[in-house]
């Protein structure tokens, strides 16, 4: 069930309570986009399809890559590859968003951030660290062993897994 309410500042919230849901708070500008968003949400709901994104809002991707740098890469066989790969990665500003907010755009910058730097194409694709990362999860390698990281790579949007970085002609 949800419940529409003006709050002091003008502003529209919604409120959204149904069993075996977590409950979803959201706050709207207008009063027409929270009604329409209310109803997509409790039919997603009724539907069953409904997923849970507050987690995937709340992580940014360097909270991420810091977890799977320190967590899973001290156990691969080149560790210290990896990691100064990662440590690159984290100094760029596509880790600052969030999961949500992450898309093949973001992806494309960095790319160009690579390529101002005047590295070669085989370094862009290899040596970014962003192969890495979204590699383990393109191939579905959580590469955890005791389970606590699993639930942040479920975090990430599928459409991030799927993009697809520059191949380069030299070997």
């Amino acid at each position: 069930m949800s419940h529409i309410r003006r709050r002091k500042n003008g502003s529209w919230q919604v409120i959204i309570r149904k069993k075996n849901y977590p409950d979803i708070v959201r706050t709207f500008l207008e009063k027409g986009t929270a009604s329409k968003w209310s109803k997509l949400i409790e039919t997603q709901m009724d539907q069953k399809v409904f997923q849970d994104m507050s987690g995937a809002e709340s992580t940014t991707l360097s909270q991420l890559v810091i977890k799977y740098r320190d967590e899973i890469v001290p156990e691969l066989k080149s560790s210290r590859v990896h990691t100064y790969k990662l440590n690159k990665l984290l100094k760029n500003k596509i880790c600052y968003y969030n999961l949500l907010q992450l898309n093949s755009s973001n992806v494309y910058q960095y790319k160009q951030s690579l390529q101002k730097e005047g590295l070669a194409p085989k370094t862009k694709c290899h040596g970014s660290g962003l192969k890495t990362f979204l590699g383990k999860c393109r191939l579905g390698d959580k590469g955890d062993k005791s389970g606590q990281v699993t639930k942040y790579w479920a975090r990430l949007p599928e459409p991030v897994c799927l993009i697809k970085l520059p191949r380069s002609n030299f070997r």
